[in-house]
Order: structure tokens, then sequence, then C-alpha cells
């Protein structure tokens, strides 16, 4: 933990102002983990046994999406009056994207590594009390090569990953010309906390299964700036049911619909709804394997591109084992299913990040790779493009775009506006190859 620390407030990842944020952060949060333990002492342990361990507590991790209220899956269930349930869970999320829309442009490629402090309580014998005080963390990461060589040995590396796969990070979101979004990278922090009830409507019977109804507060206790949180609390309500068969199969059932407020980098959000259907097999006393599938609704409308307009489906396949009496371990593997690629040539990038460090290390990159840009080298008239075959116009693209970018990094301006025309550009010079038309140029 000091090592992880002493790493993040180098004068290469944040800046001094910075500095006092993150420890404040780091210190909140090892008091809530402290405090957890030391509450857990005075209150009566849950056991883990393997009636059913109930659904994976996963959330919508989309880098955007997840910064409004995400009520995670749940049992039907709940803790007996006086029983504390303490877990500590780790999330690590990869995000990578490339969307492009005429009114909007999406570019992401970083890791999010959210740790969460999960307090449960039996209030009484059908009400359940938990809060939650998750810890973002946002890096590099570690997951690109084992991803790209799953890519590889199956359906081919995505087109956002050719894109954006010279990019080592990448945060940016832009509309109508002007970023609107942009995360450091190496930032870390609080996310919004969570205030969570669960009522039991329903005890299992042999014909009916369990059923609960569940809401939800979500508190701005995260950093707007670094898109940690939103700034502005949600409210969530919603259904769980569970239901038992053969002595060894547990199917389980949620229904949630969350009224976000405020807005998230200037947009509007809208009511979302999410489900969850998982089935558990009990394949012994200490062990369960389960199969998961997720849908949750995006909170964004008419933004202008799939990646925040589209809603978010995934499957999730894992086990939970007993460790001992009173300690439980869950792991689970997410994969989310892959939106449509917007319709853009396969070669074309997207502008990257506007943050500074992510355009030099982009500049760094193009001044290294500058011998591979052959095509553009031997343009130097209109008249040549026409030169050129249909299947180098492409590559062609691709490499006015990079050469944007890196005159961008040094200089400014706006990317968005300029990067959204080249294709258009390149074919009226081509149509109009005049000398007239060079000088108007």
């Amino acid at each position: 933990m000091l090592r992880g620390r002493v790493q993040l407030t180098t004068p290469d990842h944040l800046r001094a102002g910075d500095i006092v944020k993150v420890r404040s952060s780091l210190l909140v949060y090892l008091l809530v983990v402290l405090s957890a333990f030391l509450v857990s002492l005075f209150f009566q342990p849950a056991l883990a046994w393997a009636e059913g361990f109930g659904p994976f507590p996963v959330r919508n991790f989309q880098a955007i999406q997840q910064l409004v209220l995400s009520m995670p899956g749940d049992r039907a269930a709940v803790l007996k009056k006086g029983v504390l349930d303490v877990r500590v869970e780790l999330a690590e999320t990869a995000s990578i994207f490339r969307d492009q829309g005429p009114q909007a442009t999406v570019a992401m490629k970083f890791e999010t590594l959210r740790s969460g402090v999960f307090l449960r309580y039996g209030a009484t014998e059908r009400w359940e009390l938990s809060v939650e005080v998750p810890m973002l963390y946002r890096y590099r990461g570690f997951m690109d090569g084992p991803i790209k060589a799953v890519e590889r040995a199956t359906t081919g590396l995505s087109p956002a990953r050719n894109a954006l796969g010279q990019s080592p990070y990448v945060f940016n979101i832009s509309r109508g010309g002007r970023t609107v979004a942009s995360g450091r990278e190496g930032a870390v922090g609080l996310g919004d906390s969570t205030v969570m009830s669960k009522y039991q409507l329903q005890s299992e019977t042999t014909l009916l299964p369990a059923l609960s109804v569940r809401t939800a507060i979500k508190l701005p206790t995260g950093d707007e700036g670094q898109f940690f949180g939103s700034g502005s609390p949600d409210v969530g309500f919603g259904l769980a049911a569970e239901k038992g068969f053969g002595g060894r199969w547990v199917v389980y059932g949620n229904l949630n619909g969350v009224v976000p407020t405020g807005r998230i980098a200037g947009l509007s959000l809208q009511p979302t709804i999410s489900g969850i259907v998982a089935v558990e097999y009990l394949w012994s006393e200490n062990l369960s394997i389960t199969m998961q599938f997720d849908y949750y609704s995006t909170p964004f409308h008419g933004v202008g591109t799939r990646v925040l307009d589209k809603g978010v489906t995934e499957s999730a396949a894992g086990f939970s084992y007993r460790l001992t009496q009173y300690l439980l371990s869950i792991w689970d593997l997410d994969v989310k299913l892959p939106l449509r690629p917007s319709k853009l040539p396969h070669n074309c990038a997207v502008p990257k990040s506007l943050s500074e460090p992510s355009l030099l290390l982009h500049a760094d990159a193009l001044r290294k790779g500058a011998s591979a840009m052959s095509i553009l080298k031997t343009i130097q008239s209109p008249g040549d493009l026409k030169r050129l075959s249909p299947t180098q116009f492409p590559a062609l693209c691709q490499e006015l775009r990079e050469q944007i970018i890196g005159v961008v990094a040094n200089v400014g301006g706006h990317l968005a506006s300029n990067l959204g025309v080249v294709e258009l550009t390149v074919a009226l010079v081509r149509s109009c190859a005049a000398d007239e038309v060079h000088r108007e140029i």
C-alpha cells in the first residue's frame, strides 16, 4: 500500500496541489476499512453457508455510465437480525472505445481499478441496510496484452484496439468541436458512495420464490472533476427474487430502475433500467458455480455517439468458494457483448485525449515512426492524388489525422472539426486538382 502511494504522488503523475487530495482520499478510505473491521468485532459475523451465495454483485462499469447509480446484483433473502456482513470488492475494468459521429467523438483506452468496502446489516428479520464506499484508480493497466492475445486467437483485434494500439492512455470525449470530458492518467480518489435498503416481502416456499423490494440513494462523494463521481445524488428502486430447484440449483432475478439528477460533463441524463438473471449450481457445501446475464440501459440520450447512447449487455461466469466458516471468496469474469462499430473506414483514426501528457506521448510516437508515413511524403501537389489507387486513400487519411494530432500536440488548437473533414478535403482536392485550388487551400 505504501509503495503504491509513493508512486501515485510523484510529480510525474500528480501536480503538487493534487497530492493532498490523494492522501486525504486514501486516509478517508483507510479509516472506513478500519472502522468496518472494528465494528465487525461487536456484531455476530454472517456464516457463509452454501445455501446459495447469490448473483455476482456486478454493476455497470462502463467508464462514463458508471457515474450514475447502478444497483449491484443481490439476493432476495436478507441477513438475519443483528448479523453484520463485511465485504471487500475489487474490480479491474479495461475500457477501450473508438467512436466518431456527426455530433460527438469518444476515444478511450485505460483501465480502472475499483475497490469497495460493502457493509450489510440485518436490522430486523425482514429488513436489511447496507452502505458502500468505493475507491477508484485510473491508469494504463496491464490487461492489454492478454486481451490482444485472446482477440487474435478468436475474432481478431477489434477496430478500436487497432486504431488506438500505439496510444498508451486515452480519455477524451468531445462534442461540437469542444472537449467535454478528459481524465488524467494516474488519478485516484473516492467514488460516489451508496446507501441501500432491502425489505423481504415474501419468503421462499415450495411453489413461490423469495421476493424483496430494494431502494438505494447515491451520495455525491466522488471527485466530479476527475469523473469519479457525478456531483449529484441519484435514487433507485428495484425487486429481487430467488428460487431453488432440485436441491442444487438456484435462479436469481433483479429488476431495477434509477432516477438520476444533475448532469454529467454538461450532458443531460434520463432514467435507467437494469436487469440481472443468474443461475447458480451448488457443487458442494463450499463451492458453487454461477452463470449470469446483465443488461443496463444508458443514462444518456442524443449525445451522437453509440458508446454513450447505447446500453451495455454482458455475460459473467465464475465461482464462489467458502474458505472458512466466516470467509467467502467470489471470483467472476465479465464479458461485455460488443457494440456495433460506427461506419468509419477501418483505418481512420480518432482524436486522442486532449490532456497534455497523452498528446505529447502521441507526438513522440509520431516522430519516432515518421519514416513509415510513405504515402503522405509522396504528395507534393493536388495532382499527385490522381496517381493513388482507391485502396491507398484510407491509409492516407490516417496519416493526415496523425499529422494533425502531432501538430496540435505542439502548438494547440481544435481537433474534432479538423479530423472530421479529412476524407471530404481529400476528395475535394482530388476532384479539383488544379493549381488555383491548391493556392485556395
